[in-house]
């Protein structure tokens, strides 16, 4: 039984460290999970302004981005070399949390750090003389994981009841030398 007992705890701690270390300290994911909130395009007159809303939890992190394009007719003199506009970033107070003027083609992806929870307004303005499509594209991003994690729990899990059998087969071992 000395030996069941041994062999059971040893396979019982392999399981609960190889766990630990799966659930606890196994590498997190590289890239951070990103989950689209707003996806849309638009079409802005010379001129023109458009205003986007997006609900945003507080602490949570955002991140935004805006490319645009000519929308170029037949008629329309040949456009200059990239679009311009700008671009206001509103929180749900209606205060500005971030201002971009004479933006030219995109703005690259930028992170705000959502402070107050609530419905947020990116607006819009182009500042050319012709008109342009803006695809705008709002993510809130995900604290990274670690894939191993259900695993390690997993195997917490199995450890305990082994750890459980050992311990029955020292405690046997000893009832057995007492009656003897």
């Amino acid at each position: 039984m000395r030996i069941k007992s041994a062999i059971s705890l040893t396979i019982a701690f392999s399981f609960i460290l190889s766990g630990i270390y799966f659930a606890f300290m196994s590498p997190l994911n590289e890239y951070p999970n990103m989950q689209s909130i707003l996806s849309q395009s638009i079409v802005l007159k010379p001129q023109d302004t458009s205003q986007l809303t997006f609900e945003a939890e507080s602490q949570r992190e955002v991140s935004y981005d805006l490319n645009a394009s000519y929308q170029v007719l037949s008629t329309e003199p040949t456009p200059p070399t990239s679009p311009s506009f700008s671009v206001k970033v509103y929180g749900p107070d209606g205060q500005v949390i971030q201002v971009y003027d004479k933006v030219a083609n995109y703005v690259a992806q930028q992170k705000i750090t959502v402070k107050d929870s609530g419905t947020h307004k990116i607006e819009v303005t182009n500042i050319d003389t012709i008109p342009m499509m803006l695809n705008v594209n709002v993510n809130e991003i995900k604290e990274p994981t670690r894939p191993l994690e259900p695993i390690g729990h997993w195997f917490i899990f199995m450890g305990l009841p082994i750890v459980g059998l050992g311990i029955w087969f020292a405690i046997v071992k000893l009832e057995t030398k007492q009656n003897d």
